[in-house]
């Protein structure tokens, strides 16, 4: 169970999109918006339940207003027949960011999130303050929903870090080369 099971849950909402309700939530103290593209799993309510991801997103929420949502056929949103496309899953995002009332914010793409990130912030630039990848190639997210703390806090503080300094892209993405070497190196 998560770290601090006094601490309040954000609320669950629901926006429509192309008929289907999606799932989201919205919290923290941060002026700056910033939107988690679910991996291949997501599920808004029990995202809570894991103690390392769960941190990660309270720590998040500290420097941000942070927005999180279920894809789709998962979690709370609601199902459907056959698969979605990239583009169905882009627009839930931007449905989404607009019942949130988010005109521009940082997309963290994790996982198979990365694609969708990744073709948002083509599709929708004026809408994209900035886009993080975390591990868009490979799926880590097992070791944030086994509780490891670690998992989470690598993620965490590199959009931590584009929030107390604001570096510039060629920053960010030193930045992001620095941080990823120790974790390969503990995987070896």
């Amino acid at each position: 169970m998560c770290c601090d099971p006094a601490a309040a849950l954000p609320e669950t909402r629901y926006v429509e999109s192309d008929g289907l309700s999606i799932a989201w939530q919205v919290f923290g103290s941060g002026t700056q918006d910033l939107v988690v593209v679910p991996p291949i799993i997501s599920h808004v309510d029990a995202n809570w339940q894991y103690e390392g991801y769960a941190r990660m997103l309270r720590r998040l929420g500290e420097s941000f207003r942070v927005i999180i949502f279920d894809k789709r056929g998962q979690g709370m949103s609601d199902r459907f027949e056959g698969a979605p496309t990239l583009e169905e899953r882009m627009d839930d995002l931007l449905a989404v960011m607009q019942a949130a009332g988010s005109e521009r914010a940082i997309l963290f793409a994790s996982s198979e999130g990365g694609a969708m990130g990744a073709l948002f912030a083509a599709t929708h630039p004026t809408r994209v303050e900035r886009l993080v990848t975390g591990e868009p190639h490979e799926n880590r997210t097992d070791e944030w929903h086994r509780g490891d703390q670690h998992a989470g806090q690598r993620a965490g503080q590199v959009l931590l870090g584009v929030a107390d300094q604001q570096p510039r892209d060629a920053d960010l993405d030193h930045r992001v080369g620095q941080q990823r070497a120790p974790v390969r190196q503990q995987r070896a």
